[in-house]
């Protein structure tokens, strides 16, 4: 009898717990789904929001020979083997459904590798953009954020040269670190901090050796502020945010013979940077510390490195013109007023109770914040050449 009772009670909690299994009820099938790879966002005369996406194109992987034309207003083209769409709408929400009703397969968002914002849609304002992304269930937070210059969608209709997806190629280019990385995550956490600010990678396209216009490289940097695009930092002035997040694997150090005869040319291995900041009697300081290891990728002075008294000095040549790179973007974020380091955030962890009194008046401390970097080098490989005696 209890053995009967037992398996009753097993086989009702066997039946019981098969009804939450939801099987495949949602499933989405590949052949019923437009895989989205990268998207833009650009604002049409008429201040409409234009929305273009680039999808994955399985015609055009399977051996044929996509079409290369740009993408007319509201019709598609396939550069490499994507096929890109656009549609507009007064909001976001609204170009995207209306881009899918242009679409006879479901788009599929969780695959999107970049949110690519052209310069007039970044200069009117992204957060509305930013809140629908982070509202939309499909969403991955690590989708890379760019500004690029001109719109979003030349930029993604571009045919690539070197791979199957222009969105894949500028994707490798963020990971190689070429520029800063900044994510949807990132955007976001910058616009809701205590700085209101974040600084974009900011892309352009330029000729190939044929004349035509399909490079795309990076420029620098967008700054935001507030939700909205304020100014830019060039290549060279954006070498301090690189070195700031430890992103300088491919920042190149010179340094020149005081005579101007040659120079010794570095590259960097790796660094790591430590964000300080400090109140001294009543005064807001901020210490950026940098500790890099660097190698000699060509010399061609007359200094010997195979002596250390020489190596010596080269390392702190080295440690002075990292510190003039980083002031030289400090510098340049507060002539626009632009907390791009987000310092704003770093005070206040360290000083709660002075950033609770001072908080209102940030726009004005951090244009007068005195800001100082501290660089500790050091050279671990000269290469087997040396000049002789």
């Amino acid at each position: 009898m209890r053995a009967f009772v037992k398996r009753t009670i097993a086989l009702g909690l066997a039946v019981l717990l098969a009804f939450p299994l939801s099987g495949c009820w949602n499933r989405k099938e590949i052949n019923n789904i437009m895989i989205v790879l990268g998207a833009g966002i650009d604002v049409l005369p008429d201040g409409n929001v234009e929305l273009t996406a680039q999808f994955f194109s399985p015609s055009a992987s399977g051996g044929g020979t996509p079409s290369t034309s740009s993408p007319q207003s509201g019709a598609s083209s396939s550069p490499g083997q994507t096929l890109v769409q656009s549609a507009s709408g007064k909001t976001l929400a609204q170009a995207i459904d209306h881009l899918q009703k242009k679409s006879p397969r479901l788009l599929f968002w969780g695959h999107n590798k970049i949110l690519m914002l052209g310069e007039a849609a970044a200069k009117r304002g992204v957060e509305a953009e930013t809140d629908f992304f982070l509202r939309y269930s499909q969403t991955r937070e690590r989708t890379r954020v760019i500004v690029c210059k001109g719109t979003a969608k030349e930029v993604l209709g571009i045919p690539p040269s070197y791979v199957i997806s222009s969105v894949l190629g500028i994707l490798n280019m963020v990971e190689q670190k070429f520029q800063i990385d900044r994510t949807l995550k990132d955007l976001a956490e910058g616009l809701l901090g205590e700085s209101k600010a974040i600084a974009l990678p900011y892309l352009d396209v330029g000729l190939d050796n044929k004349g035509k216009r399909n490079v795309e490289y990076f420029q620098g940097s967008a700054l935001i502020k507030n939700g909205r695009m304020v100014g830019q930092l060039g290549n060279e002035t954006s070498k301090g945010l690189l070195w700031a997040e430890g992103h300088s694997r491919w920042i190149e150090v010179s340094i020149e013979e005081p005579d101007g005869g040659g120079s010794i040319e570095l590259s960097v291995t790796n660094s790591s940077a430590g964000l300080k900041p400090r109140i001294e009697r009543g005064v807001w300081k901020f210490n950026i510390d940098i500790r890099a290891n660097l190698y000699v990728i060509q010399n061609s002075t007359a200094w010997k490195l195979d002596n250390p008294l020489v190596l010596q000095q080269l390392e702190r040549q080295i440690n002075r013109e990292i510190q003039q790179q980083i002031e030289e973007t400090v510098r340049q974020l507060q002539k626009k007023n632009v907390d791009a380091f987000q310092m704003a955030q770093e005070f206040h962890r360290s000083y709660p109770r002075e950033w609770k009194q001072a908080k209102g008046r940030w726009d004005e401390i951090f244009p007068e914040l005195e800001v100082s970097a501290t660089v500790h080098s050091r050279i671990l490989r000269t290469g087997m050449a040396n000049r002789p005696s």
